[in-house]
């Protein structure tokens, strides 16, 4: 079977994708993910192979029971998008940011990626 994913393509000279334009172009698609390296080439990803998303699961799931215990934060899936002071789009394996963070977040910031820097618990 050929893999198809991920694919790699170089923009840097064709065109600039804004965070904004990422996070409007991966709410169009919900099948793919899209991830924009330092280098501003766009990486689109399919969703995981069965036995992936099943150890993701697993780690969503453990993570999700540890911060109902401690009360002091949000769990996301790993489809939440966090931009990087280099610039890059990146999605992580299941993470937990706490509430203050969160709540620091303007309406609009909390409607895209993840821009501040926030120091989340990425669990792989």
């Amino acid at each position: 079977m050929t893999r198809l994913f991920p694919i790699e393509l170089d923009l840097s000279r064709a065109c600039s994708i804004s965070a904004e334009d990422l996070a409007v172009l991966s709410g169009r698609k919900d099948d793919l993910r899209f991830e924009r390296p330092a280098d501003a080439s766009i990486t689109v990803r399919m969703g995981n192979e069965m036995n992936a998303a099943l150890a993701s699961n697993n780690r969503l799931h453990a993570l999700s029971q540890w911060a109902d215990a401690h009360e002091d934060g949000q769990c996301f899936a790993p489809d939440v998008g966090y931009e990087l002071p280099d610039a890059s789009v990146r999605g992580t394996g299941p993470t937990w940011v706490r509430d203050e963070q969160l709540g620091a977040l303007s309406s609009e910031e909390a409607e895209g990626f993840l821009t501040r820097p926030v120091v989340g618990l990425p669990v792989e």
